[in-house]
């Protein structure tokens, strides 16, 4: 009875959602409305869909291949940066200081992170931050050689500040007992780091990298602000593709392929997070 309300939400707000979507993923009909099922119809269409996968040419291009990018590029980007100014920080006198700074831009939506950096990318040097530095007028989001690289740096600096956050404290766990033995027998600092504090620190950087790779798959509101997809499609993610698909072509069907197809890419990255976490938790034990 204790359970019961909870368990109603949870059935509410996130089991039904999911079968709903799942059920509509295979469905036909107008609008939301399901007239019929058509089976794996809609995926067909998905990956036959060049705004999804583009592979007639190389390097291939489409959502999924822009989202892949977000997850090689942008993630590790998050995460070394942060590690970089945390154990700066770490070291520093004004440590709440320097953390604070980063931390900013995550009390920012992502709406408002997208229009700075609309701003700071301008082509016109009288308004745009970098190509005033720069002396050029080169245009970073209509160009298809930078635009995803724009993109990256804006949601990189927003949320730098949660990396940072996380592993610097982290970083005051790490047992001072084994630092000063490791100093002690001659190891130098990068020796300490890669076999004292990078051990000591890996499982809330597992869980770091998890929540990034589910927040890189569903980063919506900084490419819709600053690009809506442009240059000819060439930024456009899985999240802006099943907003396109959904409300603005209003093909729920089709878009709730989209959605599935994202969650099951979240998914996996949820069950390799959990695979590195364990692995490790099973090497401390050992």
């Amino acid at each position: 009875m204790l359970v019961a309300p909870a368990l109603a939400l949870v059935l509410l707000f996130q089991v039904v959602p999911v079968f709903y979507t799942l059920r509509l993923s295979v469905a036909e009909g107008p609008g939301f409305h399901m007239t019929g099922y058509v089976g794996l119809e809609n995926y067909e269409r998905l990956f036959s869909d060049s705004k999804f996968l583009k592979t007639n040419r190389f390097p291939p291009k489409g959502a999924l291949i822009n989202s892949i990018q977000w997850i090689v590029v942008a993630v590790p980007a998050v995460i070394l940066i942060g590690l970089v100014v945390a154990l700066a920080a770490d070291r520093a006198r004004f440590q709440s200081l320097i953390r604070g700074a980063f931390f900013l831009p995550m009390v920012i939506s992502g709406t408002v992170v997208g229009i700075i950096w609309l701003f700071v990318f301008a082509p016109n040097p009288d308004v745009g931050l970098l190509n005033a530095m720069t002396g050029g007028k080169q245009s970073w989001l209509g160009d298809p050689v930078t635009v995803n690289g724009s993109l990256m740096a804006a949601w990189i600096w927003a949320q730098t500040g949660i990396s940072v956050v996380i592993i610097a404290a982290a970083l005051k766990g790490v047992p001072v007992d084994l630092v000063d033995a490791a100093r002690v027998d001659g190891a130098s600092g990068w020796r300490v780091f890669w076999h004292v504090t990078l051990p000591s620190i890996r499982i809330p950087m597992a869980f770091l990298v998890t929540t990034q790779l589910v927040q890189v798959l569903k980063v919506f509101d900084v490419v819709f602000v600053m690009t809506r997809g442009g240059p000819a499609g060439l930024s456009r993610t899985l999240a802006l593709l099943f907003y396109e698909q959904t409300f603005v072509s209003i093909n729920p069907q089709y878009g709730a392929a989209i959605v599935v197809i994202l969650s099951v890419l979240i998914v996996a990255a949820f069950a390799i997070a959990r695979r590195f976490s364990e692995a490790e938790v099973e090497e401390n034990n050992a």
